[in-house]
C-alpha cells in the first residue's frame, strides 16, 4: 500500500502539466455493513468490520465540468474482538477486497482556492465473491499548487451478491483524505523540425516549399512562420515589391502586403529614401500629397517650400502641380516688398512707402523720371548741359536729386558707371573729351549726396551711338548720359 501510494505521489511531479489528463488518489477508513451471515439458522444479523481503503484512478478532461475516470481499489478489512456477535459463526479475522470500475467525475465551483468534485463508478468488487459494484463519492480539494489539489471525501459502495456470497448485499461508507494531479499522456515526439522555426520538416519541404534547413528562408528577418502567420511570402524577402523587405517593413509598421501604404502614389521604399512618411499621404501637411511634392520639385518635408509664408497648398490652389492663373509658384518666393504696393523692393524707388507700379512704386505726387533695370538706372528724361560745354542746367537737377535717391535707397547696386555720349557731329578726340567732362560734371554733382566710391565717370564720345546719327531726331538721342549698373 505504501509504494502504491508514493507511486501516487511522485507520477505527477515527473509529468508536464496538460490541464487534460489527472491523477486521484483516495486513502481513508471503510465501513462495510453486511447482510446475512452463516447457515440462515435463527434471526439475520449484521456482520460488522472496518479497515484501510486506497483508491487509484486516471480521469480525462472531456470538457468543463465533465471527465471520464477509470478507478482501482484495494483493502482489506479485520473484525475487532468487540464486534463479535453471538449465534453466529466466526468472521474471518482479515477480509481482503479489490476491483475496478469505470464513471465519469464532475469538477464543480473550480477557482484558484479550489474545488468541488462529485463521481459516479460502476464495476466489480472481490470481497465476498466477485460483485456487482456501484460507487458514488463527494469531495472538496483545496489548491496547494498549480497542478496538486488536497481535501476530504466521502464515499459510498453498493456491493451486489453474488452466487456465491455467503454474506448477502454489502453497503460500504468510506471516510477518505484524496488528492487529484494533472497529468498529461506519454509525451509523444515531435516530428522534426531541423531549422527550429516550428514548421515541420514535411510541412516546409510539401506545403510552404520553404527550406527546413534554414528558419529564414528569403533572409529577410523574419522566421519562415512568423511571415506565414503574418500573412507575408516566406519565399520572397519583400512581398510587396515596394524596396522595403518584410522585416523593414514591420520597423517603419508599413503594410508589407501594400506597396503604397498610404496611397499617395509613392511606393513605401521610394517614401523611405525620401524620407517622407510611409504612412501619411502629406508629410508636411501643406494640402499637397508627397508624390506630388516630389514631381514639381516642392519640398515634401516642409509645408512653405519658398518660404514666403503661405504654404505649398495654399499657393497652388487646385493642387495640380502647375501654376495656374491667379496661382503663385511654391518653389520661388517672390522678391521682397516691404511696404506691400507690388512692387518689388529692388524696384521700388520708395520701397518704405506705397505706391503704384506706374510711378516706380512712389506716391504719384512725388512723379518718378528714374527707373531701375536689371542693368542700369534709366532715366525717363535727359540730362541738360550748356552748347559744347560740360556744365549740368539746373533744369536738370530734379532728375539728378532722384538718382542720388534712388542710390541712396538702394545701397546693394554697389558700382554705377556714369557714361557721357555724344553724336559724330565735330572732332572726335573733342566728342570724347566733352562726354568725359560731362560726365564727371555728373559724377561731381552725384558726390555730394552719394559715396563716390559707388560712382565711376567714363566719357565715350560717339563711339556708341543709341540712334542712328543721319537725322536730328538720331543725334539728339546719342547725345546722352547714362547710369549702368556693373556692381551689386
Amino acid at each position: 500500500m505504501r509504494s502504491l501510494l508514493a507511486a501516487a505521489l511522485i507520477l505527477p511531479a515527473a509529468a508536464s502539466a496538460s490541464g487534460k489528463f489527472n491523477l486521484n488518489a483516495e486513502l481513508g477508513l471503510g465501513l462495510p455493513f453486511t447482510g446475512k451471515y452463516g447457515t440462515g439458522v435463527g434471526p439475520n444479523y449484521t456482520a460488522q468490520s472496518l479497515g484501510p481503503v486506497l483508491t487509484l484512478g486516471v480521469d480525462y478532461q472531456v470538457f468543463q465540468p465533465l471527465a471520464l475516470e477509470a478507478i482501482v481499489e484495494a483493502g482489506f478489512f479485520f473484525v475487532p474482538s468487540w464486534l463479535s456477535v453471538r449465534n453466529l459463526q466466526p468472521l474471518s479475522a482479515v477480509v481482503p477486497m479489490g476491483g475496478a470500475a469505470v464513471g465519469a467525475r464532475l469538477r464543480l465551483l473550480e477557482s484558484t482556492r479550489g474545488a468541488l468534485w462529485t463521481a459516479a463508478h460502476v464495476g466489480v468488487r472481490g470481497f465476498d465473491g466477485v460483485q456487482f459494484a456501484i460507487d458514488a463519492g463527494v469531495g472538496y480539494q483545496f489548491a496547494l499548487s498549480s497542478r496538486l489539489g488536497l481535501g476530504p471525501a466521502l464515499r459510498g459502495l453498493f456491493l451486489a451478491p453474488s452466487p456465491s456470497s455467503t454474506r448477502g448485499s454489502t453497503l460500504m461508507l468510506v471516510v477518505a483524505v484524496g488528492g487529484s494531479f494533472e497529468l498529461v499522456p506519454f509525451p509523444v515526439p515531435p516530428p522534426p523540425d531541423d531549422d527550429g522555426d516550428t514548421l515541420t520538416n514535411d510541412a516546409e519541404l510539401n506545403v510552404h516549399h520553404t527550406n527546413p534547413q534554414k528558419a529564414d528562408t528569403d533572409g529577410d528577418g523574419l522566421r519562415d512562420d512568423v511571415e506565414l502567420a503574418a500573412g507575408t511570402n516566406p519565399l520572397e524577402a519583400d512581398s510587396d515589391s515596394d524596396g522595403l523587405d518584410d522585416n523593414a517593413e514591420r520597423a517603419h509598421k508599413t503594410d508589407p502586403l501594400k506597396a503604397d501604404t498610404d496611397g499617395d502614389g509613392l511606393s513605401d521604399g521610394d517614401e523611405v529614401s525620401a524620407k517622407t512618411d510611409p504612412l501619411m499621404a502629406d508629410t508636411d501637411g501643406d494640402g499637397l500629397n508627397d508624390r506630388l511634392e516630389l514631381t514639381t520639385h516642392t519640398d515634401p518635408l516642409k509645408a512653405d517650400t519658398d518660404g514666403d509664408g503661405l504654404s505649398d497648398g495654399a499657393e497652388d490652389q487646385n493642387h495640380n502641380g502647375v501654376v495656374d492663373p491667379g496661382e503663385t509658384d511654391p518653389r520661388v518666393a517672390p522678391p521682397p516688398d516691404a511696404d506691400h504696393d507690388g512692387v518689388p523692393d529692388a524696384s521700388d524707388n520708395c520701397p518704405a512707402v506705397a505706391g503704384p507700379a506706374d510711378n516706380q512704386g512712389c506716391p504719384k505726387e512725388q512723379k518718378q523720371l528714374v527707373v531701375i533695370t536689371n542693368d542700369k538706372l534709366e532715366i525717363l528724361e535727359k540730362v541738360y548741359f550748356a552748347t559744347r560745354d560740360a556744365s549740368v542746367l539746373a533744369k536738370s537737377f530734379p532728375l539728378l536729386d532722384q538718382v542720388a535717391s534712388v542710390l541712396q535707397t538702394h545701397p546693394e547696386l554697389k558700382k554705377v558707371q556714369i557714361e557721357g555720349h555724344t553724336d559724330n557731329v565735330g572732332d572726335a578726340d573733342a566728342n570724347l573729351k566733352l562726354s568725359q567732362r560731362r560726365a564727371e560734371a555728373v559724377f561731381k554733382y552725384l558726390s555730394k549726396k552719394v559715396d563716390p566710391a559707388r560712382l565711376e565717370p567714363i566719357g565715350y564720345g560717339r563711339t556708341r551711338p543709341a540712334d542712328t546719327n543721319d537725322t536730328p531726331a538720331g543725334r539728339e538721342k546719342n547725345r546722352r548720359v547714362e547710369f549702368k549698373i556693373v556692381g551689386q
